[in-house]
């Protein structure tokens, strides 16, 4: 459960629909794909390296699996055969001059022609990286999954908005962790309007001593519930952040909290997905992934993690 150069479209089979629920996730960086209790697992990909990992895999419901490397998406079938070609998003960080783009998250919708994806712009030299750069903005795209053509961008100056989510074909959730004191999550449509909808304190006076980070949320496939992570969630300090799951009426009314429960091993954590049914959802943590069927009416969610995927990361949950 968040980009750049316009490219001629090639004509490609719609790759056969997966027979079963999967989990698609990144392992030594490689797409690799598996079952939801972590058997049957297979490589997707084969030329993944840890200077040039795939990054972010995501699933469609006709089984197509598409990943970011580099600047680039890619798109393959379950059984790792490629669909069309790499299609560029970002310019990276090897362009002349002092302004560089990251793309650091996609997500494909489920009917799997587009893909959403998260943009970081920065500034500074780039001989060492992103060491010592400045972030100008944050922001997230629709591209088409087939071309990779830049659809609508999703920006706001002063807010960084990120890790896109689906809900359905043409909107999305996207997250602004980082602000005091307006909505933390909004719901933006591919037609063209962006609205603000809760933030950590759900229907409370904004506090943003108190207020705690919200980021890296999925709606179900009904709609009816959202998980999130709460709290600081990055490298070094991640020992405060929990998965909320709250009750969802409609997505211009506040959620109600239902339950939350802290991930099983060392963070920070990536997801949480949902299964396709509601009723369990996947994450990954510095021991791989995995899952765990939730009880909402249980004020942890009643988990019993289960490690499913030792040494992946970045899990997405498919019907596909």
């Amino acid at each position: 459960m968040i980009a750049a150069a316009t490219v001629l479209a090639v004509t490609v089979a719609a790759p056969g629909a997966a027979s079963a629920e999967s989990l698609v996730y990144v392992k030594g960086g490689d797409v690799w794909l598996a079952r939801p209790s972590g058997s049957h697992a297979h490589r997707v990909t084969h030329d993944g390296t840890r200077r040039l990992p795939y990054v972010h895999p995501t699933q469609a419901d006709n089984g197509t699996i598409v990943a970011l490397r580099g600047t680039d998406t890619h798109r393959f079938t379950p059984r790792g055969r490629r669909v069309g070609r790499p299609r560029r998003v970002s310019a990276g960080l090897s362009g002349p001059g002092s302004l560089h783009e990251l793309a650091e998250a996609s997500e494909v919708s489920p009917n799997g022609k587009r893909v959403a994806i998260q943009k970081t712009l920065l500034q500074g030299t780039s001989s060492n990286g992103i060491k010592g750069m400045t972030i100008l903005a944050v922001s997230v795209e629709y591209r088409s999954a087939k071309t990779g053509k830049r659809l609508r961008e999703v920006h706001q100056p002063g807010d960084y908005y990120q890790s896109p989510s689906w809900v359905g074909n043409n909107r999305l959730l996207v997250f602004a962790p980082y602000n005091s004191y307006s909505p933390e999550v909004f719901v933006d449509t591919f037609a063209g309007s962006t609205e603000g909808w809760f933030s950590d304190e759900h229907s409370g006076e904004p506090d943003p001593f108190g207020r705690q980070p919200i980021d890296d949320g999925e709606l179900t496939r009904a709609g009816d519930r959202i998980v999130f992570v709460r709290g600081t969630n990055v490298k070094g300090d991640w020992s405060g952040a929990l998965f909320e799951v709250d009750m969802v009426s409609s997505l211009s009314e506040i959620p109600t909290p239902l339950c939350s429960f802290v991930p099983a091993g060392p963070g920070p954590f990536s997801g949480p997905s949902w299964s396709p049914d509601g009723t369990s959802v996947a994450w990954s943590n510095g021991s791989g992934v995995w899952t765990a069927h939730l009880n909402p009416s249980s004020g942890d969610c009643g988990v019993t993690p289960r490690l499913v995927a030792r040494g992946g990361k970045q899990p997405d949950w498919s019907r596909g």
